[in-house]
Parts: C-alpha cells; sequence; structure tokens
C-alpha cells in the first residue's frame, strides 16, 4: 500500500509541509520499500505505523534528534534512515559498544559518552571533538531510533550540533556513521559486522551552497 503524507519538519524547525510517499507493506507494518533516491526530504518512515517512537524515548524527537539550544536554522545537523539486514538488538548492541570503547576514527579522536539506552528501542549519545581539534573544542549530540522488521530492522538516527554552526565538513553524519560502518567501509567490528542498505538523508544534512550541498562524506569521517 502507498500512502502519500504532507509531514512537518523536524522539531524546532521553521514550520514547512514535506510531501512524501510511504509504502507500508502488511506485514510487518513498519517496513517502507526500500528506497532508490539518497535524499529523503526531512520525513520520518515510520510515522504513519503504530510502531512510532515518540517524544519520550531517550528524549529524542519521532526523527531521532536530541534538540539543541540554538536555533534549528542556525545549527549544523544531520538525519538519515538506513535497514540493517541484522536484528536490531545486534545493531545496537555494536554501535553500543563502540561508544563505550570510544572507537573515533578521526586522525584527532574525540570522546563518545554514551547518555541514555533503552534496549531494542534507542540509544542516545555525545561525541565531543578533541581538544586538539581546530575549530573547536565542540559537543554534538546523537540518537538512534530502532525499529525491528522479520529480515532486519530500520534504524533512524540523527546528530546535532550544541553551537551556531552551519557548514560541519560531514561531522554530524561521521558521528553516526563511525558507530556502525562495516569493514567494507574501512571500519572494524567490536562484536557484530552490520550489513546495511544505501541512507535515506533528510534535507537538514544539506547544508547549503556554502558548504557545497550534502555534508555526507564518509571520506571525511578519518579526517583531523
Amino acid at each position: 500500500m502507498v500512502i502519500e503524507a504532507t509531514l512537518g519538519s523536524p522539531t524546532g524547525s521553521p514550520a514547512q509541509a514535506i510531501w512524501a510517499p510511504f509504502r507500508i507493506p502488511d506485514p510487518p507494518p513498519m517496513a517502507p520499500a526500500p528506497a532508490r533516491n539518497r535524499c529523503f526530504h526531512g520525513a520520518l518512515l515510520f510515522t504513519l505505523s503504530q510502531g512510532l517512537r515518540t517524544t519520550a524515548t531517550c528524549t529524542l524527537n519521532a526523527q531521532a534528534c536530541p534538540g539543541s539550544p540554538v536555533d534549528w536554522s542556525h545549527h549544523a545537523s544531520c538525519m538519515e534512515t538506513r535497514r540493517f539486514q541484522n536484528p536490531c538488538e545486534n545493531v545496537q548492541e555494536e554501535i553500543e559498544l563502540r561508544i563505550e570503547k570510544n572507537l573515533d576514527r578521526k586522525k584527532l579522536p574525540g570522546q563518545y559518552e554514551l547518555l541514555s539506552t533503552q534496549h531494542g528501542t534507542c540509544s542516545k549519545g555525545s561525541r565531543a571533538t578533541s581538544p586538539h581539534a581546530v575549530p573547536g573544542p565542540y559537543t554534538d549530540i546523537f540518537g538512534f531510533l530502532y525499529v525491528s522488521e522479520p529480515d532486519g530492522c530500520w534504524v533512524t538516527s540523527c546528530s546535532e550540533s550544541q553551537v551556531e554552526s552551519l557548514c560541519d565538513f560531514s561531522t554530524n553524519f561521521c558521528n553516526m556513521f563511525n558507530l556502525y560502518c562495516n569493514e567494507m567501509d574501512g571500519c572494524e567490528s567490536v562484536k557484530h559486522t552490520l550489513n546495511y542498505d544505501a541512507a535515506l538523508f533528510g534535507k537538514n544534512c544539506n547544508h547549503g551552497k556554502q558548504c557545497d550541498g550534502w555534508e555526507t562524506d564518509k571520506t571525511q569521517c578519518t579526517r583531523r
């Protein structure tokens, strides 16, 4: 079944209607069709499902965004959704193990910290840049929401800068990517090798012409 919906922007963003098509098979009720486009314009895949995660979950909004003290239009952020071929419990365990072991792939490693977790539902954490990073140091906060399906797991994640910012050189994307990337992307797994489809990116990953548009470049995830 294909549903056409008009959804609002993420919490804290300017009011703006976003049109997006959804395909919800039966069963399971929460699995959208695989997407072929890299750009998913800010809407949440699971909004029309009975399994929607709420703002009370790890204090994340429905798009997994943790919020920022800076107005939405004045700080960098990035939201993505991916389908993993692994069970959600394995995806969550691998992500949280990498946070615990602080497996930051940047040449000047920052500091990851797990802020809250609910088994099978969500993870929330932070990453502080290295004290030697220029500009910096800064702290970003991110969240992951997990939705199980029979053959895998849908994960929506979002990272937000906590200070006024614009171009982030893919930092918010890398905050998330470095926690689940697999050996094919040059990463080292702790316990579970995670396999995943191409991402659907929220339009908040596009930081404008002055930042060369979409800041979702995985080659930036090992820079200084």
